[in-house]
This record gives C-alpha cells, sequence and structure tokens, in this order.
C-alpha cells in the first residue's frame, strides 16, 4: 500500500485564486510566490477558525 503525505490546514484562511502559466506545477507556484502582484487574484473563499481542510501533497510536499 502507497503511503501519501496530506496536510491538514486549521484556523482562519482567506483564500484567492491566480491562474499562472508554467511549465510545471512547482513553477507555477514559484512564479505566483514571486511575482503575486502580477495577477489577477480572486476571491475563494474563507475558512473560519475549526475548519478542517485536507490537501494532498507530492513527493516534494507540494499540495496537489
Amino acid at each position: 500500500m502507497s503511503k501519501f503525505e496530506v496536510k491538514r490546514k486549521t484556523d482562519a484562511w482567506y483564500c484567492e485564486i491566480a491562474v499562472v502559466e508554467a511549465t510545471t506545477p512547482e513553477e507555477a507556484l514559484e512564479q505566483a510566490a514571486e511575482n503575486e502582484g502580477q495577477y489577477r487574484w480572486q476571491h475563494d473563499g474563507v475558512q473560519t477558525f475549526d475548519d478542517r481542510h485536507f490537501v494532498l501533497l507530492d513527493r516534494d510536499g507540494v499540495e496537489i
């Protein structure tokens, strides 16, 4: 049986999404972090305190 890393986010988060063109998911994360002001971020909800959000992580610890 395979093992996967799963991240649980707890607390309040203001979530936004932007479309980033890149060759790989890792490159998209890097570009978003380095140039966040160049993207049009759209509101994608708010997680509140004690809200639980589980995400799957790839081998490099990146959310997928």
